[in-house]
């Protein structure tokens, strides 16, 4: 033995008082003649904390943000940030790609402003795989990268689940090639639920705004038409039942080359049906495309067409 130096480190608190272990922590000289320090196994991967106490950081962090993580365990807030990245990239340096097949990629906001980070997920095994800054094309670029960078290509990757922001569509299309949508199975570029839902809502709202001004029983009828109809009191769901009803048989007439003007709101039913199976929508859209107006509904549909009808995103 060389010598030894006496070390400060955190501890897990002493009832309601902190704990603070002094240890002597041996240096040895090795063969070489260089000196070493020999730490003991329950020291931290982080300077002046032992292991348990950085475990019990990293639990909290999962739960709270790092301000309150930092007033609960009495340390500050960039001590706390530094014990979870340096986790983090251990944890990162480890990772291994090479059975990745389904991803899941979403933008959320880190501060007030237009700041976004990018984060991509396993959807199979639902944990975080890469986050970068930015939502735009160069994202998923530089995902590419982190693939390659831990046993992955971009070829292995054949599902991706993305919301409908152009940038994320042209990324996935120039960087993951076998990542393509297709008809009859599930597979490919999949939008979200919640998009479809939110671009089938505001549809089914534009339609009724236009078809209520020619069929005045469509006012009133905003919330209605949203709502689950279990949801409904009894004399809503009449009320939506005797609508849809008719609806339906002007419909009827609509299919058998009647005159437009002869099936007011046989539109906004058709958008109704879009929101109502929203999911299915993207299974069968040829299906249900030949139902519905260029004004409401269509603009839901048209959000698949891209794909389709773009030849660099077939």
């Amino acid at each position: 033995m060389h010598d030894t130096q006496t070390k400060r480190l955190r501890h897990l608190n002493f009832f309601q008082h902190d704990c603070h272990l002094e240890v002597r922590v041996p240096r040895v000289r090795l063969p070489d003649g260089k000196v070493a320090l020999v730490e003991p196994q329950w020291f931290g991967r982080l300077a002046g904390f032992t292991l348990l106490f950085e475990a019990l950081v990293l639990a909290l962090a999962r739960e709270m943000p790092f301000a309150a993580v930092a007033r609960l365990v009495g340390e500050s807030w960039h001590r706390v940030h530094a014990i979870c990245e340096r986790y983090v990239e251990l944890a990162v340096a480890e990772l291994d790609l090479s059975e990745v097949r389904a991803l899941a990629i979403d933008e959320t906001s880190s501060r007030r402003g237009h700041n976004y980070l990018t984060a991509v997920a396993d959807a199979a095994q639902r944990r975080v795989l890469f986050v970068a800054e930015g939502r735009d094309a160069k994202t998923v670029g530089e995902l590419v990268a982190h693939l390659r960078a831990h046993n992955a290509t971009p070829e292995q990757i054949d599902s991706v689940s993305i919301d409908m922001s152009p940038a994320f569509i042209k990324g996935v299309t120039e960087s993951l090639p076998n990542a393509r949508i297709t008809p009859d199975q599930v597979r490919g570029r999949l939008f979200d639920k919640f998009h479809v839902v939110a671009h089938a809502s505001a549809a089914v709202d534009a339609m009724r705004r236009l078809e209520q001004k020619t069929d005045p029983g469509l006012k009133g009828l905003r919330w209605r038409s949203r709502r689950d109809r279990q949801r409904l009191s009894a004399a809503s769901r009449a009320e939506l039942d005797a609508l849809i009803a008719n609806v339906v048989s002007q419909a009827h007439g609509a299919r058998l080359g009647l005159p437009r003007a002869t099936a007011p709101g046989a539109r906004l039913q058709a958008s109704q049906r879009r929101s109502r199976d929203a999911g299915a929508m993207v299974h069968e859209h040829d299906a249900l495309e030949g139902h519905t107006d260029e004004r409401g509904g269509a603009d839901v549909a048209g959000k698949f067409d891209f794909i389709r009808i773009n030849p660099h995103a077939a």
